[in-house]
């Protein structure tokens, strides 16, 4: 089974198991999970489901040797340790950085910099 279709799958139950607990909650006299978009987005991240940090083709920055740099996001794979962003930053070299790694923001970035050099103003 491809990811697509277990993904399907997953919505599929998550779909019925909603009503199932529509109708339990009901019973015994207590109002329901109102809110299916919250309640199946929980749902799909305890099934297993990994959100990257950003998108095929987004840009982003990260530290590379006690310095914020840009690149542009061209791939995301799944690495043994978890996500890697594959980036192309804006020199044209390729490189890999574990997901968590990676910001949206210069200004994240340069706060983590800030962190890790022990200075936070």
């Amino acid at each position: 089974m491809n990811d697509r279709d277990r993904l399907i799958e997953i919505i599929y139950c998550a779909g019925r198991d909603y009503d199932d607990y529509v109708d339990a909650q009901h019973e015994i006299g207590m109002s329901a999970y109102e809110d299916f978009d919250s309640w199946l987005a929980d749902d799909l991240l305890a099934n297993g489901v990994i959100i990257p940090p950003c998108k095929v083709g987004q840009t982003v920055y990260y530290i590379s040797f006690g310095k914020v740099y840009k690149g542009k996001c061209h791939a995301i794979t799944q690495h043994k340790h978890g996500l890697q962003i594959h980036l192309y930053d804006y020199d044209g070299d390729n490189a890999k950085y574990p997901a968590k790694k990676v910001f949206l923001t210069k200004e994240e970035a340069e706060s983590e910099l800030r962190k890790r050099s022990g200075y936070n103003a």
